[in-house]
């Protein structure tokens, strides 16, 4: 692996765990695993080998064949339900301890590698709303197939730490399919498609109060124990994560060119966009997703006005602003407010 990171092509899914659950789910679903294995470079010995591990690539290839034999996306949804209980069980407990709603979901972004490699949070909180943004720490390919996966894993986390769910809206960045039946019975009725982003915006019912199963002891413990494995195991973040959390850094401080970041990862500006394309992406695309994740969130959470919004992230005027946002999000900023916070 890289220093501080991982790419597209390495190996960070243990296929006994995450590939494991996904496959046997879908035998029971009834789906032909010849096809389900086909061309995705995933083999059923590999699954009982404990070792083996398949890359971010192959994973990607796994789900797209899933999708092609379950257009109703229930199969992904149905593994996110599972997605909990098949990652480290640290994680878990100090999930189980968190002592509210936004300090479940600090835990979940701060160790997001932990619980799926392929997504990281974006959060932003007030006294009144979570706003959990959904990203593709290595790759955008059909991003929208982990973040129904993740979205539905969320519910099953609110449901096991007696976190009430309601007051939960769904933002998807893809078009209504056909057959929404299955994300209206896995997700709820409150979704909301052709999103800007991938995101759920989340009432702040719990964060005041301890949970029935709150232990500080216990969550500092399983802490503590997530920590070591991220140490012990040298788990990385991926690639367009840290390029992400370089930017988040420095954007609201400083002008950032592709040749100032291509340093800090220490390569060529020349390597750096060819490995940019390798994982579907550009410096301006990676430096406008930065810019839309922070404006969203200063306007819907932060309730800043577009123009402190605009200064606040080095553009020059509303009038720049308010065109950059439109073409980041294909709407103005006060039609985002309406439309994303009164869904």
């Amino acid at each position: 692996m890289n220093a501080g990171h991982f790419l597209v092509d390495d190996e960070v899914y243990l296929t006994h765990k995450i590939p494991a659950v996904l496959i046997e789910l879908a035998i029971r679903q009834g789906v032909d695993i010849a096809a389900l294995l086909r061309g995705s470079g995933v083999f059923l010995e590999d699954i009982q080998n404990v070792e083996h591990r398949i890359s971010s690539r192959r994973w990607q290839r796994l789900l797209n064949n899933a999708v092609k034999h379950d257009r109703s996306h229930e199969l992904l949804l149905r593994f996110g339900r599972q997605l909990p209980y098949i990652t480290h069980g640290a994680l878990l407990q100090a999930l189980l301890n968190a002592s509210g709603t936004r300090n479940l979901l600090e835990i979940l972004r701060d160790y997001s590698h932990l619980y799926y490699p392929h997504v990281y949070f974006h959060l932003a909180s007030n006294n009144n709303f979570h706003f959990l943004l959904l990203n593709n720490a290595v790759s955008h390919d059909n991003s929208y197939l982990h973040h129904q996966t993740l979205m539905s894993s969320v519910i099953a986390l609110f449901k096991a730490c007696d976190i009430p769910n309601t007051g939960i809206t769904f933002f998807l960045n893809m078009d209504s399919p056909v057959d929404s039946a299955a994300l209206q019975t896995y997700l709820g009725c409150h979704i909301y498609y052709n999103a800007p982003v991938s995101a759920m915006l989340i009432t702040d019912n719990a964060n005041h109060q301890s949970l029935v199963r709150h232990c500080k002891t216990a969550k500092q413990q399983a802490l503590f124990e997530c920590e070591k494995i991220v140490t012990d195991r040298n788990l990385q973040k991926g690639f367009l994560e840290s390029i992400h959390h370089y930017l988040i850094q420095r954007v609201t401080r400083e002008d950032i060119s592709l040749s100032s970041c291509a340093e800090h990862f220490q390569i060529s500006p020349a390597t750096f966009k060819r490995r940019l394309k390798c994982h579907q992406s550009s410096f301006q695309n990676e430096l406008d997703n930065t810019r839309k994740l922070l404006a969203l969130s200063m306007l819907l959470i932060g309730d800043m006005s577009s123009e402190a919004t605009a200064r606040k992230l080095r553009i020059s005027d509303n009038a720049n602003f308010r065109r950059s946002f439109k073409r980041w999000t294909g709407m103005l900023p006060s039609a985002a407010k309406d439309q994303l916070l009164n869904f």
